[in-house]
């Protein structure tokens, strides 16, 4: 029980201000993690990450469904209220090979998660925790400390 409390404290005060952390460019070189990428799906990964995490943390395609990278890509002029850049037909099929390789199904009846917080693998990775504000993707990173080299594995508390 004292392992749980002290895991949500951390993350309530880290959480508290890291709604604006603003996020470097990830490369491959820097990403630290330990999935295996199938050799012709790095030039997806590479893309996704060149693409994704010069506005915000990139997520594991795992996080969210199919459905909901295939909505995301499908309209990149409506990403959250913003027109992303340009981005050409070739690197959205590349990310998109990456994503609908390592994204998870939809279980009948689950609705599309439009947002990471309503997402229900990142509901079963954060069990119990109470968050001040919905967490956003730039909020990782306050809890897992590197999410900004697409690993989601070390948090606060595994890193004590």
């Amino acid at each position: 029980m004292k392992k749980w409390l002290s895991l949500i404290l951390i993350c309530l005060v880290c959480l508290g201000g890291g709604g604006a952390i603003a996020q470097a460019r990830v490369t491959p070189a820097q990403v630290i993690t330990t999935d295996i990428i199938p050799k012709q799906l790095e030039q997806s990964l590479e893309i996704y990450l060149a693409n994704c995490s010069s506005c915000h943390i990139a997520l594991p395609a795992e996080t969210l469904p199919t459905q909901t990278w295939q909505r995301l890509l499908e309209n990149p002029n409506q990403h959250y209220g913003q027109a992303l850049p340009l981005i050409s037909g070739v690197e959205i099929a590349l990310m998109w090979d990456y994503l609908q390789a390592f994204s998870r199904p939809l279980l009948v009846d689950e609705r599309v998660p439009s947002r990471l917080r309503e997402a229900r693998v990142f509901r079963a990775l954060h069990p119990q925790l109470q968050f001040p504000t919905p967490p956003t993707v730039n909020t990782c990173v306050s809890c897992h400390p590197s999410a900004s080299q697409f690993n989601f594995r070390i948090n606060n508390q595994t890193a004590n």
